[in-house]
């Protein structure tokens, strides 16, 4: 299947800008690596199971999913869908992030991640030592809104935050294609 078939829908002028931001970007600096394109919108060219899922968290936006655990926001869904997947946390195919796009719907696990990030005259850090979230959105490489739930800002309900995987000092993440 050719990239244009793959991602119609998308829009012309929409591939267009992203392959010359990502031409841009490997230009200006000839070290950088160029790194496949990530959809960051929920669109017909998704995986049908991603667009469940994603479906699945529109739908249950600012209510306590299962027992409001992380990881039941993820689950629900892939049982409803009779999904592969070894029912713990390997949410289905090993994507590997400087590889492989990622697409809303795909399913990250965290593993004793620190994130320090600089805002102003701030330092903020986040700690996600067992945690499984959604990806919602693509905001670029490593940049992610994230569906999740049992979070200190969040509660047991279902919500949005941004992540930027690029700001990681310590732990590591999963991301994972569901699949039937």
């Amino acid at each position: 299947m050719n990239f244009m078939n793959k991602y119609r829908g998308v829009g012309l002028l929409t591939i267009t800008l992203l392959l010359f931001l990502i031409y841009f970007s490997s230009t200006a600096n000839s070290t950088k690596n160029v790194y496949p394109l990530s959809i960051s919108q929920k669109t017909d060219t998704l995986p049908q199971l991603n667009n469940e899922i994603l479906a699945f968290v529109d739908s249950h936006l600012h209510q306590k999913v299962g027992y409001g655990e992380c990881w039941d926001l993820a689950a629900l869904p892939l049982n409803n869908s009779n999904a592969k997947w070894d029912g713990k946390y390997v949410f289905g195919k090993l994507l590997i992030s400087n590889k492989d796009s990622i697409l809303p719907g795909d399913i990250i696990q965290f593993e004793g991640v620190v994130i320090k990030t600089i805002r102003g005259n701030s330092q903020i850090t986040s700690y996600l030592e067992h945690h499984t979230a959604i990806i919602y959105k693509v905001l670029g490489y490593n940049r992610f809104t994230l569906a999740e739930q049992n979070t200190s800002n969040l509660g047991r309900k279902v919500g949005f935050s941004e992540i930027d995987l690029s700001n990681l000092v310590k732990g590591r993440y999963m991301i994972y294609r569901p699949s039937k």
